[in-house]
């Protein structure tokens, strides 16, 4: 199945082991039109040589501009959604870890993991990795969140004046 291209254009994989949850943030943000800085979003979300805990993760998105949430969810809910959001996986049976869900299309998800890259996964593979069903949904606020200035916005600024 194709990948989008903004999903594709915006996917970040992370540097090392203990980067995946601020690598899968840093993917929403250029996602969502945003510029990642990853030693901030590390240091701000406190994250260790463990790795980042979600209220890190959610502490840090609602610094940036984001609404986020955390919470305990099902496929029904994964199913439904409309952005993307952080899942908090375990991998390799112990491996505590973070992808994004972009979509669900023909029940088959599109999945960000920071370690390997984009995939689709069916409702079998996600369940057998997310049995936790905790995530996070990030919804840019459009007051507080930050966009990218290209360009073209900036020269469009420019003639408007």
């Amino acid at each position: 199945m194709k990948i989008d291209k903004r999903i594709a254009k915006t996917f970040i994989l992370q540097k090392n082991q203990s980067d995946c949850g601020v690598a899968c943030l840093s993917s929403i943000i250029k996602f969502h039109g945003g510029v990642p800085n990853l030693e901030k979003l590390r240091i701000a979300s406190g994250t260790s040589r463990q790795g980042t805990t979600l209220l890190g993760l959610f502490q840090v998105a609602n610094s940036i501009g984001f609404n986020a949430e955390g919470m305990q969810a099902d496929m029904v809910f994964l199913k439904e959604i409309k952005q993307p959001v952080i899942l908090h996986v375990v991998v390799n049976g112990s491996m505590l870890h973070y992808v994004v869900c972009y979509q669900v299309s023909k029940n088959l998800f599109l999945v960000g993991d920071p370690a390997i890259g984009l995939k689709w996964m069916d409702e079998a593979e996600l369940l057998d990795i997310w049995k936790s069903g905790k995530l996070l949904t990030l919804v840019p606020d459009e007051k507080r969140f930050k966009k990218e200035r290209t360009e073209h916005n900036l020269k469009w600024d420019w003639f408007k004046k």
